[in-house]
């Protein structure tokens, strides 16, 4: 991940911020889905927890010839009006590093309850008895709201993305540019 591209919301009344960037993130992930050989990580420059926002700006990493194949993609094309894409650059000799993963909550009692019935061949009644201790738990964490290819349904990608720190990890990313254990440059 020696090289880097940003891409920057532009300011427009039309369409605030986040909207523009779940837009971004939902392209990103359709075009990573089609581009098996591109394998991006994704940070984001701006990120804060209080408030809870992704920021402005989001940051590919990646080799140069991937980079090239995202920037002269269609869909950034057709964002123009609201997104600038910078030139494809190399990353600082000296910079830290941050760790950008995906979290999920165990969000819904009654969800886990049907899902632990359908695997374990129980009634819902049982499963849900099984969890009548467990309470909702919710994320105070920036995320992305996107639609699910697969079901149709709006989920919200919630993002989690640790402080600078000086160890560089290898790691695999997935469709979103997120990584169980790879980190990314941070400068």
């Amino acid at each position: 991940m020696d090289y880097y591209l940003d891409l920057e919301i532009l300011p427009n009344a039309e369409m605030g911020k986040n909207i523009v960037m779940n837009v971004i993130g939902s392209r990103l992930h359709q075009f990573l889905v089609v581009e098996k050989g591109v394998e991006l990580g994704t940070s984001f420059p701006d990120y804060s927890k209080n408030p809870r926002t992704l920021g402005k700006r989001m940051r590919l990493h990646g080799t140069s010839q991937s980079l090239d194949r995202v920037a002269q993609s269609e869909w950034l094309e057709l964002l123009g009006d609201y997104v600038h894409v910078k030139d494809v650059q190399q990353k600082p000799k000296s910079c830290k590093y941050v760790d950008v993963r995906r979290v999920q909550a165990k969000s819904s009692v009654l969800r886990l309850a049907r899902r632990y019935a359908r695997r374990h061949g129980v009634s819902l009644d049982e499963a849900l008895a099984l969890y009548k201790n467990v309470s909702d738990k919710k994320l105070s964490y920036p995320f992305l709201s996107l639609n699910s290819n697969s079901t149709g349904q709006r989920f919200n990608l919630f993002i989690k993305q640790s402080q600078p720190h000086s160890i560089a990890r290898a790691g695999k990313f997935n469709s979103f540019g997120l990584s169980k254990t790879a980190s990314l440059p941070w400068f």
